[in-house]
């Protein structure tokens, strides 16, 4: 079957488009040197909360948007955050986690 493939962008979406479509939310740990983030998202709940342990100073911070295209304020607190249900049939449809305010954010897209 792998040789049939002409390319590996048709892999790659072979191997991550089935998981992407069945997942109903995403967990994530991010590592830094000073210690980790635990990052989840669904699309009606999502959180950012920095672990026990670490000597980290950045803030955990999450923002989100739903289907009506509404988006958040990024939200950030030293310890943990979240954006709470849109409400009604509104649903996230993509989140951001980052674990300091100066750095790219983890996308996650139900």
């Amino acid at each position: 079957m792998i040789a049939c493939l002409t390319g590996g962008a048709t892999l790659a979406a072979l191997l991550i488009a089935p998981q992407a479509a069945n997942a109903a939310s995403k967990d994530y740990t991010k590592s830094r040197r000073c210690g980790s983030y635990e990052f989840h998202s669904s699309k009606t709940y999502a959180y950012s909360k920095k672990n026990d342990g670490g000597t980290c100073a950045g803030h955990a911070w999450v923002r989100a948007k739903d289907n009506l295209g509404r988006i958040s304020d990024w939200r950030h607190h030293a310890n943990f955050t979240s954006v709470p249900s849109p409400g009604g049939s509104a649903y996230y449809v993509t989140t951001w986690h980052k674990s300091q305010e100066n750095e790219d954010a983890w996308v996650w897209n139900p």
